[in-house]
C-alpha cells in the first residue's frame, strides 16, 4: 500500500512539472518587455517545492521497496527450507547438495527480485500512464485517442513477439544449458577423456551446441529488434500526428506555446511508460 501511494505521488509530480514549465513559458512569451525576478518568483518557489518533494518521496519509495524486497526474500527462504526438509531421502540421494543450494538460492533471489520489480518498475508507469492519459483527454479527445493507441500498440506487439519467440527462446536456453553441461563434464573428467583420446569428440559436441545456440539467438534477438523498430516507428508517427494537432490549435489561438511544450513532453513520457508496461505483459 505504501509503495502504491508513493508511486502515485511520483506520477503526480512528474505530471505536474510540465504544467509549471508551461506557466513559465507562457509568462515569458506574454511579457517579453516586462521580465523580472519578481514576475518569475512564484514559479521558482513551485519548482523548489517540487524538487524537495521529489527528494523526500523518492527516498521513502526506495526505502519501502528495499524493505519489501528483504521481507519477500526472507519469507521465500523459509518457505523453500520447509519444502526441502519435507522431501524424501531419495531426492537428496539423486541431487548433489551443491546443486540444491545453487538452484534454491538462485530461484529465491530471482523471484524476490521479480516481485520487487513489479512494485518498483510497474506501479510507477501504470500511475503515470493513467494521469497523463487523463490530462491528454482533458486537453483534446483526439490526443487522448492517440495516447491510447500508443499504449495498445506497444502492448499488442510485445505480446505477439513474446509468443512468437517462446519456442525458439526455450530451445536457445536448452542448447546453452547443454553447452555448459558439456563444458562442465569435460573439465570434471579431463583425465579420463584424455586417456581415451576423446577430446576432439567433446570439442565437436561443444561446437555443435554453440552453433545451434547462435542460430536461435539470432532468431530471438532479431525478432525483438524488429519489435523495437516497429514500436518506435509507430510511436514517432503517432507523436508527429499529435504535434500537428497541437500546432493547429496553436495557429488557431486555442492553445499556447507553453501548452504545446507540456503536451509534447507528456507524449514522450507516455511512450517510455508504455514500453515499460508492455514489457511486463506475459
Amino acid at each position: 500500500t505504501g509503495i502504491a501511494i508513493f508511486s502515485l505521488f511520483i506520477a503526480a509530480i512528474n505530471a505536474y512539472l510540465p504544467q509549471v514549465y508551461k506557466e513559465v513559458v507562457d509568462t515569458v512569451t506574454q511579457n517579453p518587455n516586462n521580465l523580472s525576478w519578481q514576475l518569475l518568483q512564484p514559479f521558482l518557489i513551485k519548482l523548489l517545492i517540487i524538487s524537495l518533494a521529489w527528494v523526500v518521496v523518492n527516498y521513502l519509495f526506495n526505502l519501502l521497496s528495499n524493505r519489501n524486497f528483504q521481507r519477500v526474500r526472507g519469507a521465500l527462504r523459509v518457505a523453500v527450507f520447509k519444502k526441502i526438509t519435507s522431501l524424501s531421502i531419495d531426492y537428496f540421494e539423486t541431487n548433489r547438495p551443491g546443486e540444491i543450494i545453487e538452484r534454491t538460492g538462485s530461484a529465491v533471489g530471482s523471484f524476490a527480485g521479480w516481485v520487487n520489480s513489479l512494485n518498483y518498475s510497474l506501479l510507477g508507469p501504470i500511475f503515470s500512464i493513467l494521469v497523463i492519459t487523463a490530462i491528454l483527454f482533458h486537453s483534446s479527445f483526439l490526443l487522448g485517442i492517440i495516447a491510447l493507441s500508443i499504449i495498445a500498440y506497444s502492448s499488442f506487439m510485445t505480446r505477439r513477439t513474446r509468443l512468437k519467440t517462446k519456442e525458439p527462446n526455450r530451445l536457445w536456453r536448452k542448447h546453452l544449458e547443454s553447452s555448459m553441461g558439456i563444458f562442465t563434464e569435460t573439465i570434471q573428467n579431463m583425465s579420463t577423456i584424455s586417456t581415451l583420446s576423446s577430446t576432439k569428440r567433446f570439442v565437436r559436441k561443444m561446437e555443435t551446441e554453440e552453433n545451434e545456440s547462435l542460430k536461435l539467438a539470432f532468431q530471438v534477438r532479431g525478432a525483438w529488434n524488429k519489435l523495437n523498430a516497429n514500436i518506435t516507428l509507430f510511436n514517432e508517427l503517432a507523436i508527429f500526428l499529435a504535434i500537428l494537432i497541437i500546432l493547429n490549435d496553436l495557429i488557431n489561438g486555442s492553445t499556447s506555446i507553453g501548452q504545446f511544450i507540456a503536451l509534447t513532453t507528456y507524449f514522450r513520457t507516455l511512450r517510455m511508460d508504455a514500453w515499460v508496461l508492455a514489457d511486463f505483459i506475459p
